[in-house]
């Protein structure tokens, strides 16, 4: 279901955050290859753990994003500028449906202080949008 204006920029919890974040990992998973290269650089991890759909030569098989859903995911995108590295990586995985076990394995921390972590990134996240929204 999409979003109006008002919807968008009413974001007031961390579930919401969560929520946006998953939306921008589908929308990038949508987008044409060509135009996935400019977003490239602005994915916190290296992309091993990102599924980009491609489609050859079928393109009506998936629904690509409109102007809408590309304008809310760079939105989602810009505020990684406000994370330090690691928790940078750590909201992206989980926002792209990585498991926590594989997580806790690959940044060498037990899951409590991961999850602990990770809801002070999307504190931070939430944070940064209330004081953009009071400017």
């Amino acid at each position: 279901m999409m979003k109006n204006d008002a919807e968008i920029s009413k974001i007031e919890t961390i579930f919401d955050v969560k929520c946006e974040l998953k939306f921008a990992v589908n929308v990038l998973s949508r987008i044409k290859y060509s135009d996935f290269e400019q977003y490239k650089k602005q994915i916190p991890c290296d992309g091993d753990d990102f599924k980009l759909i491609e489609i050859y030569s079928a393109s009506e098989w998936i629904k690509r994003p409109t102007e809408l859903e590309i304008a809310r995911m760079e939105r989602c995108l810009s505020w990684f500028d406000e994370l330090a590295e690691f928790e940078k990586e750590l909201v992206w995985r989980r926002a792209n449906g990585v498991p926590w076990k594989v997580i806790c394995y690959d940044m060498g921390f037990h899951r409590s202080n991961l999850s602990e972590k990770h809801n002070v990134a999307l504190a931070k996240i939430l944070g940064g949008i209330r004081k953009n929204t009071r400017a």
